[in-house]
């Protein structure tokens, strides 16, 4: 009965570590470079849903590499920091 009910809270535990981190490996957006600026790609979608005014040519090395990887989003919340980290 105790290995059994150390399996369950061990499964229970392992849930509550996956859920979050799954936001992470299938992210709503991405922030893209598209004709040479900042977009928005959303999954569900399929499509472009943002074009931003910055060009991808002004920002720094390391964000410019982050953006033409494809900056993953997990969520909206996570899109308008990242928009407001990239494009301000």
């Amino acid at each position: 009965m105790r290995v059994w009910i150390s399996g369950i809270l061990l499964a229970l535990s392992i849930l509550l570590f996956i859920l979050p981190v799954s936001a992470l490996f299938f992210p709503a957006y991405y922030l893209i470079e598209h004709n040479g600026y900042v977009a928005v790609y959303d999954v569900a979608l399929e499509r472009l849903c943002l074009y931003t005014q910055t060009p991808v040519n002004t920002l720094p090395v390391p964000d410019r590499q982050l953006i033409c990887q494809g900056f993953a989003c997990a969520d909206e919340t996570a899109l308008a920091h990242a928009l407001e980290n990239f494009c301000s």
